[in-house]
């Protein structure tokens, strides 16, 4: 029995803090409205979580993973991935769009508290930002022959589009909590067909020396 109350009162306390997270953002999120939200002392909240670094962790770990996975898979390695003609590479580009753009609506549309907190607070949009970069760089390796991935005007390129696409992203479903006719899925196919196209398109500019 002691066991039952206590998951209880650890689900209480989780559901309280992610409604305050969504409500005001981690930065103003108050342990106070968490522990009355909860109907508890704040005294017992600190029992079962020690800070508000702690409470999101244990809310965001889920939601975090599953949006670094569909990122990771950008533009997944394929053997003789350089040899292939320029516009089969831009068609299997935006191939890859398509369905992370599915992916990430679906994450969004099962974690709705938990996507919006992570795309407003810059200690885990800036980690989204971070996983962006990385897949932009591997892809550039991987699929652009004559470009050099590992010189810093190229890791100063990826890191630029990783920011703006995080950011575009971060306004379309804002667009999307207001508006719910939005086609979300779309635009964030068209987005990010945007920024694969960019890429292609700049190949010719960056070829190595």
């Amino acid at each position: 029995m002691a066991q039952i109350l206590k998951e209880e009162f650890r689900f209480a306390i989780l559901s309280a803090a992610k409604k305050e997270f969504y409500d005001f953002g981690y930065e103003h999120a108050s342990m106070r409205r968490i522990a009355k939200q909860a109907n508890m002392t704040v005294g017992n909240v600190y029992r079962y979580f020690k800070n508000k670094e702690m409470l999101a962790q244990e809310i965001l770990s889920e939601t975090l993973e599953k949006i670094n996975l569909v990122i990771d898979q950008i533009a997944p390695k394929e053997e003789g991935a350089q040899t292939h003609e320029p516009m089969y590479r831009l068609n299997y580009f935006h191939r890859r769009i398509e369905w992370i753009s599915t992916q990430l609506v679906e994450i969004f549309k099962e974690h709705k508290e938990e996507f919006v907190v992570i795309i407003y607070q810059p200690r885990y949009s800036n980690q989204m930002i971070d996983w962006f970069k990385k897949s932009f760089l591997q892809m550039v390796s991987d699929w652009f022959p004559k470009v050099d991935a590992f010189t810093h005007p190229i890791e100063l390129l990826c890191h630029m589009l990783a920011e703006s696409i995080v950011a575009g992203l971060s306004r379309g479903f804002k667009e999307s909590v207001d508006n719910p006719e939005v086609d979300l899925a779309w635009s964030l196919q068209m987005y990010l067909h945007l920024y694969t196209t960019m890429l292609y398109a700049g190949e010719n500019l960056y070829e190595k020396t």
